[in-house]
């Protein structure tokens, strides 16, 4: 009914067990930026933009590459799918203020904005996992995907922890929140890889809601630029170049 070939043309994915290395990356990614906070952040913050300009040209190419083309083919109605995940990445930014594509302060935040902030978060993870319980268990552009979720998920870890210690969350506290956050991707990774034994359109749904946010998330990214005219410095440039040469090429 959905698919190319109609209902039966979308197969459900293997009956396996997800590869744990995968979810292992999905989980330590945002601990990773979590940590770079909490340990280095005076010197991590200077490199904030270029890694998360890095990490934007890279999903972005991946999105292009990969996923529009596996969601476009199983899906006849993708192009409103992928639509309604876009709008939907822009409702879960009235929660998150933009905190997954780097729009973040280091300042004190009063304790119902932090809850909103980490509910948005884990809503935004959640659809972040979809693709890799597909990608994983069918071996096609596994690592692509992965990778590129994952470099994604290392600036939203700093930019959380960064926001929590401003507010005078301690080191614990912090620390269980981000992993709190960390979990998020790998257990929708694990229901998709379920989903898609059973229901795999219902995971192609899901999965093309992540490509709209995934879109909406990189462009943004791409698009912004620290300078008030807008003006890529040299460093960001050759960031983005690198995301992009990068994935074209692994």
């Amino acid at each position: 009914m959905h698919g190319p070939h109609g209902s039966l043309g979308i197969k459900a994915i293997p009956e396996v067990v997800m590869n744990w290395g995968s979810l292992l990356l999905l989980f330590a990614a945002p601990l990773v930026g979590s940590l770079l906070a909490l340990f280095f952040r005076r010197q991590s913050e200077q490199n904030f933009s270029v890694v998360l300009s890095f990490s934007g040209a890279f999903l972005f190419a991946i999105v292009l590459m990969h996923l529009f083309p596996s969601v476009f083919r199983e899906l006849n109605h993708a192009g409103f799918l992928v639509l309604a995940g876009f709008f939907l990445q822009m409702l879960l930014e009235q929660f998150t203020h933009g905190m997954e594509h780097g729009h973040f302060h280091a300042r004190r935040t009063g304790s119902a904005r932090i809850t909103a902030l980490i509910v948005g978060l884990i809503a935004h993870s959640l659809l972040d996992g979809f693709p890799v319980a597909r990608f994983d268990a069918a071996a096609e552009s596994h690592h692509e995907v992965l990778y590129g979720i994952s470099l994604h998920k290392i600036p939203e870890g700093f930019a959380l922890a960064s926001v929590l210690i401003a507010s005078g969350f301690g080191m614990a506290v912090t620390l269980l929140l981000a992993i709190v956050l960390a979990v998020a991707a790998p257990a929708a990774a694990l229901i998709g890889n379920h989903i898609g034994q059973l229901h795999p359109e219902t995971l192609w749904v899901l999965i093309a809601l992540a490509v709209g946010s995934f879109l909406h998330v990189t462009t943004t990214v791409l698009f912004e630029s620290e300078h008030p005219s807008h003006i890529l410095s040299l460093k960001r440039l050759l960031a983005v170049l690198s995301g992009a040469a990068i994935a074209l090429v692994i």
